[in-house]
């Protein structure tokens, strides 16, 4: 089995956005949260959140108001699948759920670089380009940053 840069738990450090006009914006917010998680066994999960998410007043976890579904929408975003290291510094995610329905059953590229204990992975959106970095997690501390 060769060697895997990916494997382990990363936690969000940072989550920039650059637009096509060259401007700076942070996707949800300068304290964003999140993790990224690859598996031994090829499986990856990705969950992104602003860090205070709007309460929802509506008690029904399965019955929302439409605008709460569109706030919620906005402050978090996840995707899981397959992975796969396509060359050094590239990597495939095969998504099989998430939040963005027009990802699933979809292969998103993306280009990474390990640096130390730091993970920075970017990629083309629609958007623009983004860069994330994650720092590995030994132990998952939770609510801490």
């Amino acid at each position: 089995m060769s060697f895997n840069p990916l494997l382990g738990v990363w936690q969000l450090k940072s989550w920039l956005l650059f637009d096509k006009e060259g401007n700076q914006h942070f996707p949800m917010g300068e304290d964003a949260m999140g993790y990224i998680i690859y598996t031994n066994t090829h499986t990856m999960s990705v969950h992104l959140s602003k860090a205070k998410r709007t309460l929802f007043q509506t008690a029904s976890i399965f019955h929302p108001s439409l605008e709460e579904t569109h706030v919620s929408y906005e402050e978090y975003l996840s995707y899981s699948g397959a992975y796969e290291i396509i060359a050094e510094n590239k990597v495939l995610h095969q998504i099989t759920m998430g939040t963005y329905p027009n990802w699933i059953g979809g292969t998103q590229e993306r280009t990474f670089k390990v640096m130390g204990n730091e993970l920075h992975i970017t990629n083309s959106l629609e958007e623009g380009e983004t860069a994330l970095v994650w720092v590995k997690q030994e132990a998952i501390q939770h609510g801490k940053k």
